[in-house]
């Protein structure tokens, strides 16, 4: 005799079990996929449907439903799945369902070929064991840390995600301290100095944009991905709103800044408009010949552009063996691109910019009530880039003897 519960009902069989059903979203009545002993398991079971169509209709996802049976069924196909397969599923959109940058796609792409699918690819999720990733982990060459620690934090994902879905109980990435990077070298900021010889040992077509990223903090995708329409030399600022990047291939993407705080106009130091119109629009020399500007006339013409073809971006690769070598022909540490920025951010506080100015400067502010709320002063800006004009021309002072 079948009777209600309130929601849902319950049905003692002949056998003395007893049966759960309830009616589904798609109105059709649908049965537990097992009896159940006791009429409070029985009960318990539909308590438990309850909450899982009460949670869907609450995520606006009932449509999703699916009954008890197909349910089981997924999961029995879930066991089964290796982790080369769930894997594979988020391979554009990552495991927390936002697509991935073109970058990105392929860093976790290599991870994956090279350092996790030899190992785990041929196993079910559900089969990985705690002790099986503890030995993959120690057995890493030990010279490849930020790889490694790469690779655990990739796999510790999947892992998350295979627990979300109900694959797995548990994740098996237990190790403490695995996949959260290791220490970073601590480098200070370039000198005024050190960054007018850098800048003096580059391409001279390139010259200028190692000066953007120590002076006016940009990042090296927004650097490489400026064009003539973004530079405002009337307003004195560079507006920022894309980076691009090229991949093997030939591949350019381009993005919009790496965070939203990255769409921004930053201030060009007085000392520095020169370079930029003589980059721009060319300049006279000594001998009073007339040089040309190293961009197109068209609004949309790269600042810096590839040693062959005058419409395609510089290669990352290429940026950074430009860096290297002109750091090492400076006779100065190697630094990094990225380092330079510290130059920006350090020199823009001792010139007197607030916090929020110097955040804001290199793409870095976080919360959108501070830019609402603490207004920048013109004025107090522009005693800002004159400060920081004095650092830059007592650099190249020092530099050029």
């Amino acid at each position: 005799m079948a009777r209600g519960t309130g929601w849902g009902k319950v049905r003692r069989l002949p056998s003395g079990k007893y049966q759960a059903s309830y009616v589904g979203s798609d109105l059709l009545r649908c049965t537990a996929p097992e009896t159940f002993i006791t009429k409070l398991s029985a009960q318990a079971w539909l308590d438990g449907e309850k909450r899982y169509l009460d949670g869907l209709q609450a995520q606006g996802r009932l449509s999703e439903w699916l009954t008890p049976k197909r349910r089981e069924e997924l999961q029995r196909a879930r066991q089964g799945l290796s982790l080369a397969e769930y894997a594979a599923r988020f391979s554009s959109t990552g495991v927390g369902g936002k697509p991935l940058a073109t970058g990105t796609q392929r860093l976790n792409e290599r991870l994956l070929r090279i350092q996790i699918l030899p190992t785990f690819g041929h196993l079910p999720v559900s089969g990985v064991t705690s002790s099986e990733v503890a030995s993959w982990w120690h057995s890493l060459p030990a010279e490849t840390q930020r790889v490694n620690n790469q690779a655990y934090a990739l796999l510790k994902s999947l892992f998350s995600r295979a627990v979300e879905d109900g694959i797995i109980a548990a994740n098996p990435c237990k190790i403490r301290g695995a996949g959260t990077g290791s220490k970073r070298r601590v480098i200070k900021a370039p000198t005024p100095a050190e960054v007018a010889r850098i800048a003096d040992a580059w391409p001279e077509s390139w010259r200028l944009g190692v000066l953007i990223g120590a002076w006016c903090g940009l990042r090296s995708g927004e650097v490489r991905e400026l064009r003539r329409k973004d530079i405002d030399l009337d307003a004195g600022v560079i507006h920022v709103t894309r980076q691009g990047q090229v991949y093997p291939g030939g591949l350019v993407e381009i993005t919009r800044p790496k965070t939203d705080a990255g769409i921004r106009d930053v201030p060009i130091p007085p000392a520095l408009r020169q370079d930029f119109r003589e980059h721009l629009d060319g300049r006279i020399s000594e001998d009073g010949i007339y040089l040309p500007g190293r961009v197109g006339s068209d609004m949309d013409a790269l600042l810096f552009h590839d040693t062959v073809h005058t419409n395609q971006l510089v290669h990352h690769g290429s940026w950074l063996r430009a860096q290297k070598r002109a750091c090492k022909q400076a006779g100065v540490c190697e630094y990094t691109f990225h380092d330079m920025r510290r130059t920006a951010v350090t020199y823009l506080g001792n010139s007197g910019a607030s916090e929020t100015e110097r955040l804001t400067s290199i793409g870095h502010t976080e919360s959108r009530m501070t830019k609402r709320y603490e207004q920048i002063e013109t004025e107090h800006q522009q005693q800002v880039m004159s400060n920081l004009s004095a650092y830059i021309e007592q650099g190249r002072q020092e530099a050029r003897g």
